[in-house]
């Protein structure tokens, strides 16, 4: 069974910013660092793949503007 994801258009200004643009829990910036994550495209292409503990709080910020 395939795992659903959320989609959603992020603009491609934001998409080519740095992870350190995020506004999310310090667990969750570590945890990018961590991976090799080092911008938002990294994060939009690699979704799937990061837990959904830290997804969650990713997705708050980049849809809906709410700050970690």
């Amino acid at each position: 069974m395939s795992e659903k994801l959320i989609v959603h258009k992020v603009p491609d200004e934001v998409q080519k910013q740095s992870i350190e643009t995020l506004k999310v829990r310090k667990e969750t910036l570590e945890y990018l660092h961590n991976n090799g994550f080092q911008t938002i495209l990294d994060v939009i292409k690699r979704q799937n793949k990061i837990p959904s503990q830290y997804r969650g709080n990713i997705y708050a910020y980049l849809i809906f503007g709410i700050e970690g």
